[in-house]
């Protein structure tokens, strides 16, 4: 049996309510297992209460004004070693919420602490979409542009870099990297995206004036 403090809980209870709120059901963590187990974990286990804010925070999904509470507390208690990916859900966050120039900077930190590459595309991919949505387009392009050059496959950027090129009117550069992003893209989501979008550069690039 484990006692984190109140009622003692059997190992088991203890795995599921951890499987809840890191995982979740069915993908995103369950706020309620989180919210147990925080109110079961003393104050002193700075490590562990981090790693739940973090992942409760996620589980409010688009519930931003409820998860960045718990993004700065994560903060506030993590060690460097969960640092970045916390930056970067915060970061997340703020993007949805429209604060760009604070989702920006979580960005920045998530790279400076970033401890290997493919992590740091991820959150250079995540700045340039925060740069594209408050419409600063030359910076956006550089953050795509250096994920490409990394990684020449990822979708996410192909796809950045051809709804900056839709907002500038270059439809026959957006149209090919729809192209590009539609042939890397996984499914999901971002292929729905992708998809839509193509096809709306697609349409635009058979209009007169781009012919």
């Amino acid at each position: 049996m484990l006692v984190f403090s109140g009622t003692p809980l059997h190992a088991g209870d203890v795995d599921q309510l951890r499987s809840e709120c890191y995982f979740g059901p069915p993908v995103h963590p369950s706020v309620a297992a989180c919210t147990t187990l925080l109110n079961r974990t003393p104050k002193s286990e700075r490590g562990l209460r981090a790693i739940l804010l973090d992942a409760r925070g996620m589980g409010f999904g688009k519930d931003y004004t409820r998860a960045i509470p718990d993004f700065n507390e994560a903060i506030r208690l993590a060690s460097s070693y969960d640092l970045e990916k916390i930056y970067s859900h915060r970061g997340i966050a703020y993007l949805g919420k429209g604060d760009y120039d604070h989702a920006i900077a979580d960005f920045d930190s998530a790279i400076q602490l970033a401890g290997n590459q493919s992590d740091s595309s991820s959150y250079l991919d995540h700045r340039g979409y925060a740069h594209f949505a408050k419409d600063d387009f030359d910076h956006a392009l550089q953050d795509f542009n250096e994920v490409i050059a990394r990684s020449p496959g990822y979708a996410a950027a192909h796809l950045g870099k051809a709804l900056v090129y839709q907002e500038r009117g270059d439809n026959k550069r957006a149209v090919r990297n729809f192209q590009t992003a539609l042939s890397s893209i996984d499914g999901g989501e971002d292929y729905s995206l992708a998809e839509y979008n193509f096809s709306d550069a697609r349409w635009a690039l058979r209009r007169p004036d781009n012919t």
